[in-house]
């Protein structure tokens, strides 16, 4: 979760130029995705007595919540997800390292909008999966927001890297945004994902 500032116009798909920002040795026909794990935990509601770090909301008994060490969610206090019956809802994620400090967070790949969507992404799959989702195959919908009209054509390629439909069960709907800025300057990228968790 990230401030946004005055969004301006949709901007995905065929008409999003091919752009020339690509990272040296990674080919993105084969590129596999950037890991990141920062230390997180998964909560269950329940109206037994709940210890710091989860919580409940009266008269519902299947909401469960995922957390991980980012500085935002303790500066602001939200969960990276929630999973509600089936749904899973990944908040706002951005590259931000989930080491670094509240009062000082510190953002992956500076200027590198493709590996930002990239750690963004792989961070939002950990997320249902960790919810009990299979990970991409389980993802819907994917929102994309971009601080720089120019760096559209990188976080197409940084999402085609990891969510493209491959016709083996991973494939979603899309949208990017291009938006005026977010809460530190250095953030390119921020992406929201849904999820469906399949009956087993």
């Amino acid at each position: 979760m990230t401030h946004r500032h005055g969004m301006r116009h949709s901007y995905f798909g065929p008409q999003c130029p091919q752009g020339q920002n690509k990272v040296p040795g990674i080919n993105p026909s084969n590129a596999s995705p950037l890991i990141i794990l920062p230390n997180s935990s998964i909560t269950e509601m329940s109206t037994e007595s709940v210890p710091v770090g989860t919580s409940t909301v009266p008269g519902q008994t299947n909401k469960r919540y995922y957390s991980t060490s980012s500085p935002f969610e303790t500066q602001i206090g939200y969960y990276r997800a929630v999973r509600h019956g089936r749904q899973i809802f990944v908040s706002g994620t951005t590259a931000v390292d989930p080491k670094s400090p509240p009062s000082s967070p510190q953002i992956f790949f500076p200027g590198d909008a493709r590996q930002q969507t990239r750690v963004a992404l792989t961070e939002c799959i950990n997320a249902v999966k960790a919810l009990g989702g299979k990970g991409a195959e389980s993802v819907v919908r994917v929102k994309m927001f971009v601080s720089r009209h120019e760096d559209c054509p990188a976080v197409g390629e940084g999402f085609k890297e990891i969510l493209a439909r491959d016709g083996a069960g991973i494939g979603t709907t899309a949208t990017m945004i291009v938006v005026n800025g977010f809460i530190d300057e250095n953030m390119l990228v921020e992406v929201e994902v849904d999820a469906i968790v399949e009956d087993n």
